[in-house]
């Protein structure tokens, strides 16, 4: 799980190659260990790794088209 500023997409993409999973996190991880991740839908597998990494990076659930 990755937290503070949004990864560049190269970083992103050797994680995925090298087989990792990862989550973006937000929230006070600092004080209080509460985190929030975005609800990752198994059909944006199939998207590219750039938009899957945009995805990743985002905030919250809301209205992505994607649904």
């Amino acid at each position: 799980m990755t937290s503070g500023a949004s990864l560049p997409v190269v970083v992103t993409s050797r994680i995925e190659s090298l087989g990792f999973p990862w989550l973006t996190g937000y929230g006070l991880m600092e004080t209080a260990g509460v985190v929030v991740s975005c609800a990752w839908k198994p059909g944006w597998n199939k998207l590219p790794a750039t938009e899957r990494a945009r995805l990743k990076l985002r905030q919250g659930v809301g209205g992505s088209g994607y649904e």
